[in-house]
């Protein structure tokens, strides 16, 4: 770029593309919602280029992938008299699964309240300390305060 008078930074170049990717990105996002009418759809002369360069991208196009932490739902199975027994879920290590998942996360996020808990009553306290340490002085700045008016208010002549 230099041999055809450009001086662009590594940088700015960086940024430029971000942005022109994430220009795609919105685009490719929003044409996908309005296939049936065509109305809405955003049009950008670079498209074509970088549905070239994008094409194979898993980050712009990534590969459905479905999941879910729901555990299996059970199948009901209705007796001629009525009743509804209990069925166990066919999927049961799926189930155990996903709660080692949640219960680390529920654990780690136990360990972080009772964290800020102990910082904010460490707070607390630091303010209390400041507190009785504020009163000290300005009950000791009052008592000398008064000296210092009692020494004004005295008969000269007492003053030694």
């Amino acid at each position: 770029m230099k041999n055809k008078g450009y001086t662009v930074s590594s940088d700015a170049l960086d940024k430029k593309m971000r942005n022109m990717r994430s220009t795609y990105i919105k685009i490719l996002d929003n044409n996908k919602t309005k296939v049936a009418t065509g109305r809405g759809r955003i049009a950008w002369e670079y498209f074509d280029r970088f549905e070239e360069v994008f094409a194979r991208d898993k980050s712009v196009k990534p590969v459905n992938v479905v999941a879910s932490s729901q555990p299996p739902k059970t199948p009901i199975v209705i007796t001629e008299n009525g009743s509804s027994p209990q069925s166990t879920p066919t999927h049961a290590s799926s189930v155990q699964a996903c709660t080692p998942q949640l219960s680390s996360k529920w654990k780690r996020l136990d360990v972080f309240r009772k964290k800020q808990l102990e910082i904010e009553a460490k707070k607390v306290e630091e303010i209390k300390n400041i507190r009785i340490q504020m009163e000290t002085f300005n009950e000791i700045q009052k008592k000398k305060l008064d000296l210092f008016e009692k020494y004004l208010n005295s008969p000269p002549n007492s003053q030694t």
